[in-house]
């Protein structure tokens, strides 16, 4: 009798260690994704939901990705479709410091910016980066991305004009990037601040696989 007893009582410290730590994961597990705008500038806004990593895995060329090293985002638009980044797809970004953007010396890399618009709540954008600009050094870097988008007719020579009438303050740190915005094949070019930057696209999520991390 003695023993039943005994045996039920660890059963059920047990059980309730079990269950603390369930939840204790489940809390640690729960994150909150966020929408990434891919398209033209407009009134958005900010729109966040809750995710769960727990039980969902994602491989990489073969390799495990361990995603809870990640933020995780859901793409509205289409202006990274001719990049494999398409309306609906999720994806697992890094955080970047500006110390690494600063040794960025090749276009094409996805990131994600702050935007700062009154009317969208400082909603996220998905941005193709083009070059970085020094403080200082906006007319050279001007000049260095002109070279590199020469000839090249998905970029009009009205954004370039744009830019060159950009108020620029000579302490601050930019970047140039690319967003395309029609159906025309058109990149739009913009310029923003280095603190702007939110992180790097790592890990992209087709549609259909979202639901491994979402919480409904």
């Amino acid at each position: 009798m003695w023993s039943v007893t005994i045996f039920f009582y660890i059963v059920l410290v047990l059980s309730i260690i079990g269950i603390a730590w369930a939840i204790k994961y489940a809390i640690k597990t729960k994150k909150e994704g966020h929408i990434v705008y891919a398209g033209k500038i407009g009134n958005r806004f900010s729109k966040k939901f809750p995710i769960s990593f727990s039980g969902a895995h994602f491989f990489k060329n073969g390799q495990p990705v361990n995603i809870a090293e990640f933020d995780f985002f859901k793409v509205a638009g289409s202006s990274m479709s001719t990049k494999g980044i398409s309306n609906g797809d999720g994806i697992f970004a890094e955080r970047i410091s500006p110390e690494k953007v600063r040794k960025w010396n090749k276009p094409g890399i996805k990131i994600i910016l702050k935007c700062d618009y009154s009317v969208a709540n400082s909603p996220y954008t998905l941005h193709n980066f083009l070059i970085y600009v020094p403080a200082g050094k906006f007319k050279d870097s001007l000049a260095k991305l002109k070279e590199q988008i020469n000839g090249n007719t998905q970029f009009s020579q009205a954004d370039i004009e744009e830019l060159e009438q950009s108020p620029i303050q000579d302490n601050a740190e930019y970047l140039i990037t690319a967003m395309r915005i029609d159906k025309s094949q058109r990149n739009h070019l913009s310029l923003h601040k280095l603190n702007s930057v939110y992180g790097r696209v790592r890990y992209l999520v087709p549609a259909k696989d979202c639901d491994k991390i979402l919480v409904k």
